[in-house]
């Protein structure tokens, strides 16, 4: 059995203080996830209500509560707690359809309160089960866990009580982040990702929108046994291969070869987490570097152990990572593996559907999960930067990329337009139109500024510039050039990071009468140099 006293006051988890913070930061229902299910019409829902109350009695964690004590929150299990007791609601199918919005809409007290709710629904036309939980204290696997319980209790089968709990597991990391274990996991995390500060949420196409979220799933021309043989044939992990190809598709938005993004797993390496409820997942970060002759498969095995030793030195949290390396502000990626859905309940058919929209509020959220007929993409995002035809533009270079990863030999090999992307990008040189070649394009500059003085030219994020304004600043710029010496037949570097001086100091170089010469930030220092 596990060895916490009810009412003990034990800290939160590494990954549950992450979200605590996050929900305190962005208000009540954050992490809050509903799903609801459609039963089968055979099923009983008093039995099932029967079973679920058996089920709950057998994990006592789900009894848990939040408190602050001393200005920190902490978890224990209430000693004077009533058992829980699921009731079923009968009404008509439009009483639900009413219901139903208000249900989801009413947040679980984060502090004080129980960290789920059920709702058993039966109407002349259906019978729904609506499960309501928060992420603080339930996985992925806590819920395949409880499910098979209650499909135990109502099969009338023994359900085998929770002994090690969650709270045992949190009490445990506490003390082992006072030990040896510890510092060999922030020495590992220091050494690897200290100095990083790479930039690699993609440009938006949308400004000045308020942030809302959206979701778009898109299956993959690409076969998930086929993938899975790859990896065993080169001895790389599938998240490593799949991570990689997301890393590189982030690349090729932000023009930099490397990526700096966050991806999970199932945190559960002791074996008695296995199968209790609890909220086990643990972020990491992923860091993606490349060169144009970089093999492929030496990129992957690089990155198959870099993930390694990602989770083996997990002691060292995320909070712990945002401290020496900013990682809020990051895209997402989690790779699943073949995906459980909840196809079946209690042995009879059911339907499943996520009532969510993006519960993190972050920007870019991709999974990718395997299929028994493919694979499926889920992305979800801030529709208030990104336009949905650069999402779906987005996924599908992604798709390219990843399929191109198990095909070519080097990266330089890697083509992420595909066809159809190839045929718009062609289009944009059907440009052949008559000019007066008198014409220089400093001189055509100059007379759509003079015309369009107070017209925007330049944005870039919240910056805007007129046509007056670029003018005024490309002249300072042509003279600090010509005061250099710089003339005609010269060539001018220009070396900055993507912000709004790129096309002003190429306007600049033009007007002093050289030429100039982009550089890339990213190259390496010798090929700058």
């Amino acid at each position: 059995m596990g060895n916490n006293k009810n009412n003990e006051f034990t800290p939160l988890s590494q990954t549950q203080l992450g979200i605590y913070l996050d929900c305190v930061r962005r208000g009540e229902g954050t992490y809050n996830r509903h799903f609801l299910y459609t039963l089968d019409n055979n099923i009983d829902m008093e039995r099932l209500a029967a079973a679920i109350d058996k089920a709950v009695a057998a994990h006592p964690y789900m009894n848990a509560r939040i408190a602050e004590r001393d200005g920190e929150p902490v978890q224990y299990i209430p000693d004077d707690i009533e058992a829980y007791h699921q009731d079923v609601k009968y009404m008509t199918e439009d009483e639900w359809h009413r219901e139903l919005p208000r249900l989801i809409a009413t947040p679980l007290q984060l502090v004080g309160g129980r960290l789920f709710r059920f709702d058993l629904v039966q109407t002349e036309k259906a019978k729904y089960f609506l499960r309501t939980a928060h992420h603080i204290t339930f996985d992925g696997t806590a819920y395949q866990s409880l499910f098979a319980d209650i499909a135990a209790a109502y099969n009338g089968q023994d359900v085998m009580p929770e002994g090690y709990n969650a709270i045992d597991a949190a009490r445990d990391e506490t003390l082992k982040r006072g030990g040896s274990e510890y510092e060999t996991a922030k020495k590992y995390y220091d050494e690897k990702f200290s100095s990083l500060d790479t930039e690699s949420m993609p440009l938006p196409d949308i400004y000045g929108e308020a942030d809302s979220f959206e979701s778009y799933e898109h299956e993959f021309n690409l076969n998930y046994d086929d993938m899975r043989s790859f990896c065993r044939e080169h001895n790389i992990s599938a998240l490593a291969l799949t991570s990689a190809a997301f890393g590189f598709t982030l690349g090729t938005y932000t023009h930099q070869r490397e990526a700096l993004f966050s991806t999970i797993y199932h945190g559960r390496k002791d074996e008695r987490t296995a199968h209790i409820i609890g909220m086990f997942v643990k972020t990491m970060p992923v860091s993606c570097r490349w060169d144009a002759d970089t093999k492929i498969t030496d990129f992957l095995t690089e990155l198959t152990e870099q993930i390694k030793n990602s989770r083996d030195n997990d002691l060292f949290s995320f909070a712990d990572l945002n401290r020496i390396c900013p990682m809020n502000d990051k895209p997402m990626f989690a790779y699943h593996g073949m995906i459980k859905t909840t196809s079946t309940f209690c042995g009879l058919p059911c339907q499943e559907k996520m009532l969510d929209e993006n519960t993190t509020g972050n920007p870019l959220d991709v999974e990718l999960m395997g299929e028994p007929d493919g694979m499926k993409l889920h992305i979800e995002y801030n529709a208030g930067k990104y336009s949905r035809s650069f999402i779906k533009n987005f996924v599908s270079t992604y798709e390219n990329v990843l399929n191109q990863f198990m095909s070519r030999e080097y990266i330089k090999d890697i083509e992420p337009a595909d066809e159809k992307q190839l045929e718009i990008l062609d289009s944009f040189n059907d440009t052949e139109n008559p000019y007066d070649t008198t014409h220089t394009i400093v001189s055509m500059f100059r007379k759509a500024a003079s015309e369009n003085a107070e017209r925007t030219a330049v944005i870039f994020k919240d910056i805007k510039l007129t046509y007056k304004e670029l003018d005024d600043i490309t002249e300072k710029i042509a003279g600090y050039i010509a005061n250099k010496g710089f003339g005609v037949g010269d060539v001018v570097s220009i070396l900055i990071p993507r912000n709004e001086y790129m096309p002003i100091a190429s306007i600049g170089a033009l007007k002093s009468g050289c030429a100039y010469q982009p550089l890339d930030p990213t190259y390496p220092p010798e090929r700058l140099n």
